[in-house]
């Protein structure tokens, strides 16, 4: 497997442990339990600002080479660069929203549909195109990803963990 992909899966894998803490303060709220509004702004801090930044865009590279060899999956792809766009939309919504008194089941609803919208494109992105560029990229081409990458290194999960981020990171290694 390329390096690449290797670190795109290691991200999701990531983004998967935040949507679990997630999904649980979702069900504190549909129990009429408030929830933990300082979490949730953690994660879709990291959501907004990491991954639609630069996890995202890190993709987009892949999707645009795998689609130059298989035109057929091109409307997925396609699909995929829509997802991407409208959940940075949704999730920037969301978390301005954590800053604004809003009614808990309302705010765990919305939560729950993301997490739920974000794990399923996460699962489309790695079984048709992560598998075909697998399949599909020669060392070129991921010479070419690479080069376009943003060398930026992950601030919550990343070896040089920025200064921002230690505290959530300490408050989510706490409730994983």
């Amino acid at each position: 497997m390329s390096e690449s992909l290797r670190h795109l899966e290691n991200e999701h894998r990531d983004i998967a442990r935040l949507l679990t803490l997630l999904e649980r303060q979702v069900q504190y709220a549909t129990r009429r339990r408030p929830p933990d509004r300082g979490l949730l702004r953690d994660i879709m801090h990291y959501l907004t600002h990491y991954s639609d930044l630069f996890h995202h865009p890190r993709e987009e590279l892949i999707f645009a080479r795998v689609g130059e060899y298989d035109p057929p999956l091109r409307e997925v792809i396609a699909s995929l660069s829509q997802e991407h766009r409208l959940l940075a939309r949704r999730g920037t919504a969301l978390y301005r929203g954590l800053s604004r008194p809003v009614d808990s089941t309302d705010l765990g609803q919305q939560l729950g549909h993301y997490a739920k919208l974000l794990r399923q494109h996460i699962d489309r992105e790695e079984e048709l195109v992560f598998a075909r560029a697998e399949e599909l990229l020669t060392d070129g081409d991921w010479a070419y990803v690479e080069a376009g990458m943003a060398q930026h290194t992950d601030p919550l999960f990343g070896s040089l963990m920025d200064k921002q981020y230690r505290v959530r990171y300490q408050h989510i290694l706490r409730l994983l």
